[in-house]
């Protein structure tokens, strides 16, 4: 019988208000989910490869989920690190192979604004959907922040945090505290864009460097 499950999740960007960079080292930090998102689709497919397409960027590749590699198709060497987060958001969500995996981006990648969470955030929401686990919030954010930490080497839980929640948080000192902040209002923020494109694991390994070096 032919599987016809089709499972489509979404999940918002962000934006840090104060404490970027800092909120990496135990610093505290306010942040808001932005009106931009990131929607993954995930549908069955008749052979046993695992494919993901993500057109906003000409990105495209086969997965092999039980050895772990990548093979680009389409898309740059740079281009190849958002396959990554959804490898391991999938291997996260217990997904076996033979997956389509098709990726929307309304966020600006390399921005700032949260892309990889927000891409994360909606890979494990769907391919849980999909695999039929039930997952909370809590423990859907959890394996987010596990991905990005995987992948960049050092990460704060709050894109992960807002891309699963959504709304205003306080961080503390104190990671697992997260506050939601009860703002009845929209916040009347907005964000340029320049088009210049970071690498979020390129610039917070250059802070760490920076506060190895003159940690005052």
């Amino acid at each position: 019988m032919l599987d016809s499950r089709k499972v489509t999740a979404s999940a918002p960007g962000k934006t840090i208000l104060f404490g970027e960079h800092a909120v990496v080292y135990g610093k505290p930090a306010i942040a808001a989910s932005v009106d931009k998102r990131a929607y993954v689709t995930i549908s069955k497919r008749d052979d046993h490869l695992t494919h993901v397409t993500v057109g906003d960027l000409g990105v495209s590749g086969f997965l092999d989920l039980k050895d772990r590699t990548i093979q680009l198709e389409n898309g740059s060497r740079i281009q190849r690190g958002i396959l990554e987060y959804i490898m391991k958001a999938l291997l996260k969500a217990e997904t076996e192979d033979s997956v389509e995996v098709d990726v929307r981006l309304d966020i600006p990648i390399g921005a700032g604004l949260g892309s990889s969470a927000a891409v994360t955030v909606a890979t494990i929401m769907a391919a849980a959907s999909f695999n039929q686990i039930t997952l909370t919030n809590e423990t859907m954010a959890n394996l987010a922040h596990q991905v990005e930490l995987d992948v960049q080497g050092a990460a704060s839980p709050i894109d992960t945090t807002l891309s699963t929640y959504g709304g205003v948080i306080y961080l503390s000192k104190e990671p697992q505290k997260l506050v939601k902040l009860d703002i009845s209002k929209e916040l009347p923020i907005v964000i340029g864009y320049t088009s210049t494109r970071g690498n979020t694991g390129e610039l917070v390994e250059m802070v760490r460097q920076k506060k190895m070096q003159d940690p005052k």
